[in-house]
């Protein structure tokens, strides 16, 4: 699924130029990742109302309750996933966590119209979201394992990087480590005009279910650019 469609680019003008998760690519040839341009707005004043009983409506038609969501077979594949690059698995919020976590509590507090449909999607495909403010992505966005010792804009002091955990970057440093989380400056916000969506696919998940969740995510957000990376096509 190799789109032809433009490279995003943002308010300011400028271009993410390339997508490169090759280095990734090659240690976890099963995964695949998703990017998507969309548009961005804040919800107007009661326009979230009904989104908590959506999210949490499709999880139990998804998955019916928590306990059966620990017991989905990829919840051994992200554990198997991380813990080979080097990660405590434990320490990692997976989609499965979450949505074993919502179905608990039978709440979901609404956060954003974009990241609000990203986690409804997630949480019933399972595939792994992230939400970015455009603007503040670079050019040269870098899926890789990390060296060791980078740091995250507004993690703790002496937070770093785990060598070999798989990282998204850019020029301007680490957007996201799976140890660390997000760089919360680069989140999507109230402020945002366009979006970067990333999508995760890992080893192990049946490519149809990556590729339904990719074309849901663009129809429902009304992409404007679509870029998806696998083994055969880990660069653009």
């Amino acid at each position: 699924m190799q789109s032809s469609l433009p490279l995003p680019r943002n308010p300011d003008g400028v271009s993410v130029k390339s997508f490169d998760a090759q280095p990734a690519l090659d240690l976890f040839p099963g995964a695949a990742l998703g990017f998507l341009t969309v548009p961005s707005a804040p919800y107007p004043v009661g326009g979230d109302s009904g989104t908590s009983e959506r999210v949490i409506g499709r999880l139990r038609d998804s998955h019916g309750s928590a306990e059966a969501v620990r017991g989905h077979l990829l919840w051994e594949e992200y554990r198997a996933f991380y813990t080979a690059m080097n990660v405590k698995a434990s320490a990692v919020s997976t989609p499965l966590k979450q949505a074993a976590r919502f179905l608990k509590a039978g709440a979901y507090r609404p956060i954003h119209p974009v990241v609000d449909v990203c986690m409804e999607i997630e949480y019933a495909l399972l595939c792994s979201f992230q939400v970015y403010d455009l603007a503040r992505i670079g050019a040269a966005v870098r899926y890789a394992p990390a060296v060791g010792g980078e740091s995250l804009g507004d993690a703790p002091e002496g937070a770093v990087a785990r060598a070999g955990e798989c990282v998204l970057s850019d020029e301007l440093g680490l957007i996201h480590s799976p140890s660390l989380g997000n760089d919360h400056a680069r989140l999507v916000g109230e402020d945002s005009t366009e979006a970067l969506v990333r999508i995760l696919r890992i080893p192990g998940m049946d490519r149809s279910v990556f590729d339904r969740t990719v074309d849901e995510a663009a129809r429902r957000l009304d992409a404007r650019e679509v870029v998806v990376l696998d083994a055969a096509h880990p660069a653009v």
